[in-house]
């Protein structure tokens, strides 16, 4: 009885196909995961920087704007500036003059300096923000980079294992028996 011997060529020839396929995939998509990484950083970082340039005009606004309110508050006998030296909401020290127009729009200067004020605020957390999510991101895309690599790696060693096993357990036999046939080939002619 004859059992059937599998063909072990195909067997070494599929190991190594196998580990080419892992190789160039995890080159791929490695090279994917940074590509967009990078992409999402640059998207992110410009952002940042938008929002940076917006807090530095924003910024340039409010030492204006106090520089106006400053004078008003001493003409109006009240005190706008506290010890930091910050726009406060102005404190009459003889009760409240009456409405002027050196007071309207001392308080109009107030409003603006007030809401300049928040929307500073509110882009320096969305700065944070957006910091927090690159750091994220990061910590989301390594873990994938390192398995990728993994996989790399026991790609090349299916790559590398079945050719030597093809060429040592297969390979290296056919060839005797090519040089045998070629030497019974050259004696008979």
């Amino acid at each position: 009885m004859n059992i059937p011997v599998l063909p072990k060529s195909n067997l070494y020839r599929f190991k190594s196909i196998v580990g080419l396929v892992l190789i160039c995939l995890s080159i791929c998509l490695n090279f994917y995961l940074m590509v967009d990484y990078n992409q999402q950083s640059i998207r992110i970082n410009a952002v940042i920087e938008s929002l940076k340039t917006e807090i530095e005009s924003s910024l340039t606004q409010l030492d204006d704007i106090k520089n106006k309110v400053i004078p008003l508050c001493k003409l109006n006998n009240c005190r706008c500036v506290d010890e930091k030296g910050v726009l406060i909401e102005p404190v009459f020290e003889k009760g409240p003059p009456l409405i002027t127009k050196k007071q309207k729009e001392m308080d109009e200067l107030f409003r603006t300096y007030t809401h300049i004020e928040s929307n500073v605020k509110q882009h320096e957390l969305h700065i944070k923000q957006k910091e927090m999510l690159i750091a994220d991101y990061a910590k989301f895309v390594y873990p994938y980079f390192f398995a990728l690599v993994v996989i790399l790696f026991v790609g090349l060693f299916f790559f590398l294992s079945g050719l030597r096993d093809w060429k040592n357990k297969i390979q290296r036999h056919q060839d005797i028996l090519l040089r045998k046939h070629v030497k019974n080939y050259q004696s008979d002619t």
